[in-house]
């Protein structure tokens, strides 16, 4: 199960994830992202909050995002840290305690 809180701030829209990204679930987040960029934000992050499981194809979906300007914090998990700082680069990662 994947849990996706969305918190509208200004011109900001967060996506808060828990749970697995992976399928079935994982089309929900896509098709969140999707509208949020037809809806004009400015700016899109994912916190990763309290993710457990990424799937292959969920990492091919973060990739995508990181390269179109998504902006990912990963506020624990060292596996979750080492996959989004592998995928998002310096597109888009933020580790929220050093600052990366």
């Amino acid at each position: 199960m994947l849990k996706i809180t969305e918190v509208e701030n200004d011109s900001r829209l967060t996506l808060i994830l828990e749970g697995k990204l992976a399928d079935p679930w994982l089309s929900e987040l896509e098709r969140i992202w999707v509208d949020a960029k037809r809806g004009g934000w400015a700016k899109i992050i994912v916190n990763m909050k309290d993710v457990m499981t990424i799937s292959d194809r969920a990492q091919t979906l973060i990739h995508d995002m990181s390269r179109e300007g998504v902006k990912f914090i990963c506020p624990r998990g060292v596996l979750t840290k080492h996959v989004i700082k592998r995928l998002a680069g310096h597109c888009g990662y933020r580790d929220k305690r050093s600052g990366e």
